[in-house]
């Protein structure tokens, strides 16, 4: 064994070096990691923006919808009273016919 100026062998200097070796090493799986994680983060984020744009067009044309309920329902309460109507006087002139007396 030989010794260095502060006195340290080695195998101390091997074991330190080996020990820094060890915490560089994990803190590049740690960094590794983190950057995977990071990818998975843009990924989900891009994710989430195409589904935001997705509802906002679903929300617009729903306010299209919305707004053409209220023609609808006028639409068809009118087209039901004219029904009622037309149904009226046709079952008005089958019983008139009935009582027309043919000469």
């Amino acid at each position: 064994m030989s010794n260095y100026e502060g006195g340290l062998s080695d195998y101390t200097v091997e074991r330190r070096f080996e020990r820094m070796e060890n915490k560089i090493d994990a803190l590049v799986n740690a960094v590794t990691e983190l950057v995977k994680a990071e990818v998975v983060m843009k990924n989900m984020e891009v994710r989430l923006n195409s589904h935001a744009d997705e509802l906002n067009k679903l929300d617009a044309r729903l306010a299209q919808v919305e707004h053409r309920i209220p023609i609808y329902e006028l639409s068809s309460q009118l087209l039901g009273r004219l029904a009622l109507l037309v149904l009226t006087l046709v079952v008005a002139g089958v019983i008139g016919g009935l009582f027309v007396v043919t000469t």
